[in-house]
């Protein structure tokens, strides 16, 4: 898997990167990131199970991930379900170390059944590509594969729902580095209240827990590429983090 490894390169990438989403320059350095309070990270509550009692484990990965997709179609407990154009899974490798997992489908997601192919989809891209990363060399999926209407935030009751859904796709990806993109991803999986700037902070170091045996994950959070469409100042301190996602996948 290829990376950019010079620090020059790194430094021509970020500026092409910021000049590329309209910023005139940023500060590479992760010294200028604000000085924040330690988040504090929440003890799971999920009691963890044997790795073989995992359903669908006795199977391939690729019939693992199809029956965990047809058992979604299926569901209807959730009413966006009903609402969406379609049920947006995954995209990408599933055999990558590295999973990014959004928030849910937006509207050109819905139409077209992929997660990440709007305007803050293609930005996504950039951004791994700014660490040298193509798209179909990671995994991505979200925690609700349905729209909720006119793009609103999903709702605690939809978030607990899918989210069984979610942790059995982990399990079975079972990457090397799961990466929370934005606050709703990121405090559902990693069990935290703490805000996304202070899980930005270089010495924060977080874990996901897999309720499937699996064992500590390494996991960042990110944020959201529509919120750093909205807020580009903010691109310096996603692309800091963007380097210690890198320099991990490099150390493993």
């Amino acid at each position: 898997m290829p990376f950019f490894t010079s620090q020059s390169q790194t430094h021509d990438l970020w500026h092409l990167w910021l000049q590329e989403q309209g910023v005139d320059r940023g500060v590479l350095f992760e010294e200028t990131i604000p000085t924040l309070k330690e988040p504090k990270l929440l003890p799971s509550k999920a009691k963890p199970v044997l790795f073989h009692d995992m359903p669908l484990n006795h199977r391939s990965k690729e019939e693992n991930l199809s029956a965990l997709y047809q058992e979604i179609l299926a569901f209807q407990a959730c009413p966006l379900s009903k609402t969406a154009q379609h049920t947006v899974f995954s995209d990408g490798d599933p055999n990558s170390q590295l999973m990014l997992i959004g928030e849910a489908p937006g509207a050109e997601e819905d139409a077209m059944g992929k997660p990440f192919v709007g305007m803050s989809g293609q930005l996504l891209t950039k951004m791994l590509n700014a660490i040298g990363l193509a798209r179909n060399q990671v995994y991505i999926t979200n925690i609700l594969p349905w729209r909720p209407p006119f793009n609103r935030q999903p709702t605690t009751q939809e978030i607990a729902l899918c989210l069984p859904f979610v942790e059995r796709h982990i399990a079975m990806i079972a990457p090397k580095i799961l990466v929370c993109v934005g606050a709703v991803a990121s405090k559902a999986l990693l069990r935290t209240g703490s805000s996304m700037s202070a899980l930005h902070l270089p010495s924060v170091s977080i874990t996901y827990n897999s309720s499937y045996g699996l064992g500590p994950i390494a996991a960042f959070a990110l944020y959201h590429p529509a919120y750093l469409l909205r807020s580009p100042g903010q691109k310096r301190i996603a692309w800091a983090q963007l380097l210690r996602i890198r320099n991990k996948m490099q150390k493993d």
